[in-house]
């Protein structure tokens, strides 16, 4: 059975505020992805402890008190 498959392209047109924020968004995602990444290889390469999803969204939750551009 042969599947077709349709892919579409878009361009987004924004305006410069648009642009700002999306680009804050997207900075700020990356650096808490690396912030996960980087504390589970931590602690898996010093303790051998394997952190699982709500024990990271736990420490989230105490970065967004501490820093206001996680929010």
């Amino acid at each position: 059975m042969e599947y077709s498959t349709k892919t579409y392209k878009f361009k987004l047109r924004l305006t410069q505020n648009q642009e700002t924020l999306v680009n804050e968004y997207i900075s700020t995602s990356r650096c808490l992805y690396n912030l996960a990444l980087e504390t589970r290889l931590y602690a898996y390469s010093s303790k051998k402890v394997n952190w699982n999803y709500y024990e990271l969204s736990s420490q989230l939750t105490e970065l967004r008190k501490e820093f206001d551009w996680i929010r």
